[in-house]
Parts: C-alpha cells; structure tokens; sequence
C-alpha cells in the first residue's frame, strides 16, 4: 500500500487562489469572487493530478491511499506558546483566501485528515511517516520536508527527493542557522546558505558546530533549532494526551 501524504495546507491556499476572481461592478467598485464548487473540484483534481504524477514517477501500480493534513487554527500553535511568541508573526494580519474557512471544513468532512491541536499540517505529516503501514510519499510545496526522513515530491518546484535519517539531520541543522525569515525567525547573524554550507561541510553536521555560529548562545540556538524542526519521530508527540516534547541536541 502507497500512503500519499498531503500537505493540505499548500493544496487547500494554490486551489482557493487560482479560483478567486476579480469582479468588476461598475463606478470604480471591484470584489472578489471564488465559486466553491470550481475550488472543490479544483483541490479535488489537483491532488489526483499530483498523484499520478508521483505513482508514474515510482513506477507504483498497486493500491495507494490519501491522507490530507491541515494546521490547526484553533489553539495557539506550541512554537508560539513553548518556544518564541512571534514564531509566524510577520503573517499576522495578511488576507486569506476567500472561501478559506469552509473549505478546511470541506476538505474535512471529505477525506481521511489529521488536524491535532496545536500543530501544524507539516507536524502531522511527519508524525504520520511513523503511524502508517507501507511506503509513503510526502507532498508539499514546502522545501523544509526534506526536514523528514523519506520520499518527499515538491510539487512548487517539481523535485522528488529520498531523503536517509542523516540526510534529514542535516538539513534541519542547516536551517537552524540559517533561520527561516518567511516564518519568522533570523538564524545565526550573518549566515545564509551558502556560508552555512561552507562551515558544516567544514567542521561537521553537529550541534557545535551550529553554537560556533552562534558565538556559543545556546539559548538562541536552542530556539532556533526547535523552531525550525518538524515533527516526526516516534515519542516526538502523544496522540492520546496532545503532549509534544520539544527537539534536544544529541548529548
């Protein structure tokens, strides 16, 4: 069984704005306009294209399953109440997309979808590599999947990866220094991916390394490393209890 894992996320705000129209009433009075039916059919016909896409790509014939994961909009997401109160705060205040709300709910009455609370959809997805039977593929748009041991299509760019355990190590100590300025949070002060490259690749893909480039502020290094890590190993979250245990550097 091929188990598609879907960041519902990226497919719920890419369907909502390609159907969102600019409607002109006369005298200089424009709105906006999103049939929901053309979304639904639009979300719908998407993930079936990505998924051909993918089981073409793999050469998979047999059975496959879906699996759609949404962040949680209901209670304060854990980075911002355990790790920095303005982890995401520079979206604060920006449009949504018309239809957005019934369309979470859409996709929730319509398919098999995990929505824990506090988490985000990439939380689930990741968590969900570990819960399930068979092979898997992530699918998102997000390049910080690569964050998660696995198969992972970025469909944005249109790039398949298979990413080992030390891969995956890897990247999320980069992104520790690099920090991530879409969500908020700056890195290590005068890094960018290029010179992030340059001093793990030289020194090492370890927890030292990352304080080096923090002038030996753990703390802030700390925050930026559980900031920037995705949940997905097993004890990482209880699915009876909610409780989440926050990354540690390997001692």
């Amino acid at each position: 069984m091929m188990n598609l894992i879907f960041d519902a996320d990226m497919l719920l705000f890419v369907s909502l704005l390609e159907c969102e129209k600019p409607v002109h009433w006369g005298n200089d009075i424009w709105t906006l306009h999103c049939d929901m039916r053309e979304a639904t059919t639009y979300f719908s016909n998407f993930a079936k294209e990505l998924s051909d896409k993918i089981l073409d790509h793999y050469k998979y014939k047999g059975e496959y399953r879906w699996f759609m994961c949404l962040t949680d909009k209901d209670h304060v997401n854990f980075r911002n109440e355990e790790v920095f109160k303005d982890y995401k705060g520079n979206r604060t205040g920006k449009r949504r997309p018309i239809c957005f709300n019934p369309m979470r709910e859409w996709i929730r009455e319509n398919f098999v979808c995990y929505m824990e609370p506090h988490l985000e959809a990439d939380d689930c997805c990741g968590l969900l590599t570990k819960e399930l039977e068979g092979d898997y593929v992530l699918v998102s748009g997000d390049k910080d999947f690569r964050a998660i041991e696995g198969k992972f299509y970025d469909f944005m760019r249109n790039e398949y990866f298979e990413t080992t355990k030390e891969d995956a190590r890897r990247w999320h100590l980069k992104q520790t220094i690099m920090g991530d300025t879409t969500d908020n949070y700056k890195g290590a002060s005068g890094f960018g991916e290029v010179k992030t490259t340059r001093l793990l690749e030289e020194l090492g893909y370890t927890w030292d390394t990352v304080l080096r480039a923090y002038k030996g502020d753990a703390e802030e290094a700390l925050k930026n490393a559980r900031l920037a890590y995705i949940l997905h190993e097993k004890g990482d979250y209880d699915w009876k209890t909610g409780s989440i245990r926050l990354w540690e550097p390997d001692s």
